[in-house]
């Protein structure tokens, strides 16, 4: 590693610990925390991992100019002007909003994201700071996981609220939780041994827990399959060995597999079903990927610890094992297709009056609850509560209101047919160059199967969920996958052309 890579490696490394750490939240806005259930939806908060984020862009600005080439860029150069007039017409869609902070915060939301994905671009295609993240992230996973087991445990969190946790039990309204007993719509309080609490971390939902133990897992695989983070192939045990000798992962298989069975049980009791079919298609991708270049008998152990992962919690607790059981076969009081399908409705009335330009950056909950749909002039449930705080006769409780559960159609309520367009046009840009060309045109063979199964891992989040959006844990690991993976495919584009310029190397394509 340079010398001029250090201050670097050390702001990437604080940015990914603070990455789920705790909040402030500067301003309460309208419709947020006023029962104080746990969605982040309008409200302006400053995150630890800000604080880093500003360091680590320092860094990069400063890495950059050491090295020559402060205005270099690794996207693609119209991806990166569409990108930069999504963030313009983000700013604009801000101005007619109130409260106005509210619209400024969300376009600086989106101004960071792109921000991410140039930095992550450039780093990512450095292999030291490459595996010092991917490490960070798996020890960083497995923490979460170890927390998000014992809260399920407990039934209770574990009074780290100085980490932003969240205060949890099977009581407080809002928490998310899994029905194992079915009951009458009378009861109001929890009655015990009817749910399960559902893992958290220090995440604001499970759902974006799950979603960053995707990433930690696929962290673990990279350095467990793919020595030097998938930097050299690796077709036999002992070759493995020697190219990996400084990878504790690879080279200490037992320690590596526990870690994963532990990143796997953490997934298991977050109860997320997006989740645990991104496991699926994860694991199934890297072992596609892995099937010639890798030792059968690694292989054959990731299996193997991935169902010890699995099977662990399910036989040691008995209420876990009810709950998997009733995600897999829902009750008829289970919310998820009412709450999905209620959330669609109320977007998609909104859309209709503001399609071509949103309803505004950051304004997508306040247009749903101010719709003459959601309100009720003989229900005053909140005749008590401050007018300005929340409208009088609304049907539901504020915290009930959520993001449809698509990206694409959250882009869409907010920043219109305009800021998707513009969105969807960079993120073509961004991969044909490369995926397009290399990939996808190119005959199914396994190793292109599995590239495309992990990208349908980390792309399921996104089309059943809003948090990669709207929740800043999630806006960082959607963003940051656009950087690493439009990065990864420019290597393989490099290496494709090096091939087919008559045997040249790899260094002399890059050097032109």
């Amino acid at each position: 590693m340079e010398k001029r890579e250090v201050p670097l490696v050390l702001a990437v490394v604080l940015f990914v610990l603070t990455w789920p750490l705790e909040k402030r939240h500067l301003i309460y806005t309208d419709y947020s925390f006023i029962t104080g259930a746990f969605t982040e939806a309008g409200t302006i908060a400053l995150y630890a991992s800000d604080i880093a984020f500003v360091l680590l862009g320092l860094a990069w600005v400063w890495w950059k100019a050491k090295a020559g080439a402060p205005l270099s860029m690794s996207l693609p150069r119209p991806a990166f002007w569409v990108g930069i007039v999504l963030v313009a017409w983000a700013v604009f869609r801000s101005l007619p909003l109130h409260p106005s902070p509210l619209g400024w915060y969300a376009a600086a939301r989106v101004a960071q994201g792109f921000l991410l994905m140039l930095i992550v671009a450039d780093l990512w295609q450095r292999p030291h700071v490459r595996s010092i993240v991917l490490g960070s992230i798996v020890v960083l996973g497995v923490l979460q996981s170890l927390l998000g087991i014992a809260q399920v445990s407990r039934s209770s969190d574990l009074r780290l609220m100085f980490l932003g946790e969240h205060p949890l039990s099977l009581t407080t309204p809002g928490v998310a939780k899994v029905d194992i007993v079915k009951l009458s719509s009378s009861f109001v309080n929890v009655p015990v041994g009817t749910k399960v609490m559902r893992a958290y971390g220090t995440f604001p939902h499970p759902n974006v827990l799950g979603w960053f133990l995707i990433a930690s897992t696929y962290s673990a695989l990279t350095l467990i399959l793919s020595p030097n983070g998938g930097s050299r192939k690796v077709r036999g045990p002992e070759e493995h060995s020697q190219v990996s000798r400084r990878m504790f992962l690879a080279e200490h298989p037992i320690p590596s597999l526990a870690i994963l069975a532990i990143l796997v049980s953490g997934i298991l009791v977050t109860f997320s079903r997006g989740a645990w079919v991104g496991l699926l298609f994860l694991e199934a991708g890297f072992l596609l990927n892995s099937l010639r270049r890798v030792d059968k008998r690694l292989i054959r152990s990731v299996m193997c610890w991935t169902m010890i992962g699995i099977t662990v919690p399910i036989l040691l607790g008995s209420s876990v094992r009810q709950a998997v059981v009733s995600r897999l076969l829902p009750p008829e009081t289970d919310m998820f297709l009412r709450e999905r399908s209620s959330s669609y409705r109320e977007s998609l009335r909104a859309i209709r009056g503001n399609f071509l330009i949103g309803v505004g950056a950051g304004g997508g909950i306040t247009s749903i609850v101010r719709s003459k749909n959601n309100i009720d002039k003989n229900n005053f449930l909140f005749s008590r509560i401050e007018k300005e705080d929340v409208p009088l006769g609304t049907t539901q409780e504020p915290w009930m209101f959520q993001y449809p559960h698509n990206v694409p159609l959250v882009i869409l309520l907010e920043l219109g047919a305009v800021g998707l367009c513009l969105f969807l046009a960079m993120a073509y840009l961004l991969f044909s160059p490369y995926m397009l060309k290399y990939l996808f045109i190119s005959s199914l063979f396994p190793r292109r199967v599995g590239t495309l199964l992990v990208f349908a891992a980390f792309l399921l989040a996104a089309l059943v969920d809003h948090f990669p959006w709207t929740i800043q844990q999630g806006r960082i690991l959607l963003w940051g996958l656009l950087g690493a993976a439009v990065s990864l495919g420019r290597e393989k584009s490099l290496k494709a052309n090096g091939r087919v310029s008559g045997g040249g190397s790899l260094r002399s394509v890059q050097g032109n």
